[in-house]
């Protein structure tokens, strides 16, 4: 093996016994994509989700440092990057069209390491320069040595050592990351476990070879022209392959739980995991049964994937893919202490922002913050005991909304229902709010001329909805119909869909406003609709009435 200066520091660290604070633990070793590298003795292999094509591995450290002026801690992370040579060669936009589905592919490959540090900003977390660069050879392998230092737009500096292995097909990074404060007394074990990398046989396809490159799919369909019928089996379909490849990707240490609403891949401890998965089949059942006239179409069943601790999930969360690529998972982490009340709060968000987008996407996509954010809010209130649900605000929310109107910042019912995103920018916490007025709209005011207030206004949404769509649907055609004369006019190719907002010039400006306008008006309408629907019947003295017992009720 040829060293350097860097490589020799190594040497002679390792023939003192200075391994530091860690060192190298048993190998681990990944078939699919030919590796096979040590991570320091008791670190954790990350879980990542199976539409990952670029990050080959993940393990976080064992314990969290806190660095020497700061009262936050983080673990230290090992991370492997492939980089094939193949996808360099496959770059550039593909549109294909397949019935009333059209596939528009764009492949923009990173060329390097460096290349992805810069195009994933959130990756290095801050402006960063390379403090140290070296080539060297390894096992016959030329290796790029770096050093990165962090040190801009940071809460605290941190370091980054990464090797870069020039194999034949693939450049491998194998790169750590820790607070800079932390380094010294880690940095002979991180080259220790770098040294190790090796090159073993494949088992099978580098991830995404049938698809290379750094891939943003849009996938157009009017789903609305396929039978129900149709829909609902194209959505289990997908939803059951998607399943079967993310259950195919755990790590070693994960199992699985599953009944006929969801699977729960997890590696916390099986109780828990019970816990969570029948909390999220009592709040779907709910859903199912409270709120059965917003839309027809199929919810597939789901995914949760339960964390043993919380820098897992932060971890999986860190990915090259679209967070929602495959199947759109719900994540929890088994929490300790204070956060244990809120485990299962996140989880009845979630699933309940998932759902009503599944039964009825344009009105999840056009519903006025306060419903949305208000029905998502008050599932968090959710306990459930069994098959049964109570709804009861923790002690933390219950002290906010108290506060909020103790202060009066409390915005009054009325003006909630019927304003637009404005009346949330009020002092206090309106989303909470929101929240606190749903819960008393359905169970305290469930009489007289509010019964069923909430699924009533729940059901003018969806005729607002539509006919505030079809409107704007007939403006974007206009404009779309007029980008495509320009182009003809001035001898360009014909317009496609984001002409119309990407056109340039005194033309491309107008209809950039006139688009805004456009979705503002339609958020309007819809919001104005509804609310007269649903309480246009309510005098001064009801509404009055109404946020007199609200108050009461919550404070």
């Amino acid at each position: 093996m040829r060293t350097k200066a860097w490589l020799g520091a190594l040497i002679l660290a390792l023939a003192a016994g200075a391994w530091g604070a860690e060192s190298a633990g048993p190998y681990f070793k990944n078939e699919r994509w030919g590796y096979k590298v040590r991570a320091p003795d008791g670190w954790t292999a990350a879980a990542m989700g199976a539409t990952e094509e670029w990050i080959a591995g993940k393990h976080i450290g064992k314990r969290s440092l806190q660095p020497k002026n700061g009262a936050w801690s983080e673990r230290p992370e090992m991370w492997v990057v492939g980089f094939p040579h193949a996808r360099l060669e496959d770059r550039g936009a593909k549109v294909e069209k397949e019935g009333d589905t059209t596939t528009i592919t764009i492949k923009n490959p990173y060329k390097d390491y460096k290349d992805f540090l810069k195009r994933e900003r959130w990756f290095v977390g801050g402006g960063y320069f390379f403090s140290q660069e070296e080539e060297g050879e390894l096992e016959g392998m030329k290796v790029s040595m770096y050093e990165v230092t962090v040190d801009k737009m940071v809460d605290s500096p941190f370091r980054m050592v990464a090797w870069v292995y020039h194999a034949d097909d693939v450049d491998f990074a194998v790169q750590f990351r820790i607070l800079a404060d932390h380094y010294d007394s880690h940095k002979a074990a991180f080259l220790g476990c770098l040294k190790s990398f090796r090159r073993i046989p494949r088992t099978a396809a580098i991830p995404g070879s049938a698809q290379t490159g750094d891939e943003k799919i849009v996938s157009i369909e009017d789903e609305s022209k396929l039978p129900a019928e149709e829909r609902s089996k194209r959505r289990r379909e997908s939803a059951d392959r998607a399943i079967a490849k993310e259950i195919e990707a755990l790590p070693q240490g994960w199992f699985t739980l599953e009944n006929e609403q969801y699977v729960a891949l997890s590696n916390a401890d099986r109780k828990f995991t019970q816990t969570v998965l029948d909390h999220a089949t009592a709040i779907r059942a709910y859903l199912d049964k409270t709120f059965t006239g917003i839309g027809g179409d199929f919810v597939p069943r789901g995914v949760i994937r339960v964390f043993a601790t919380d820098p897992e999930r932060i971890a999986f969360l860190q990915t090259t893919r679209s967070f929602w690529g495959g199947i759109r998972q719900v994540l929890v982490s088994r929490a300790t202490g204070q956060e244990k009340s809120w485990e299962l709060e996140s989880v009845s968000e979630d699933i309940t922002h998932q759902w009503f987008s599944f039964k009825n996407r344009s009105l999840a996509y056009n519903m006025p913050y306060w419903i949305s954010d208000g029905l998502a809010r008050y599932m968090k209130f959710a306990r459930s005991k069994g098959k049964r649900l109570e709804f009861k605000p923790d002690d933390y929310d219950r002290q906010w909304i108290k506060e909020l109107i103790k202060k009066g910042n409390a915005v009054p019912v009325r003006k909630l229902l019927e304003g637009d995103e404005k009346v949330f920018e009020a002092p206090g916490n309106q989303g909470l709010q929101s929240g606190s007025v749903v819960q008393f709209l359905i169970e305290r005011a469930n009489r007289g001329a509010t019964k069923d207030c909430v699924r009533t206004y729940l059901a003018a949404l969806v005729t607002a909805v539509e006919a505030a769509e079809a409107e704007f649907k007939a403006f974007r055609d206009k404009q779309l119909e007029e980008a495509k004369q320009r182009a003809a006019e001035s001898g360009a190719p014909g317009a496609s869909e984001g002409d119309a907002d990407d056109d340039e010039g005194e033309d491309g400006e107008k209809q950039w406003k006139e688009f805004e306008e456009a979705l503002k008006k339609k958020a309007k309408a819809i919001r104005e609709t509804a609310f007269r629907q649903a309480f246009g019947a309510l005098s001064d003295s009801d509404w009055q009435r109404l946020d007199t017992q609200w108050r009461e009720f919550a404070g």
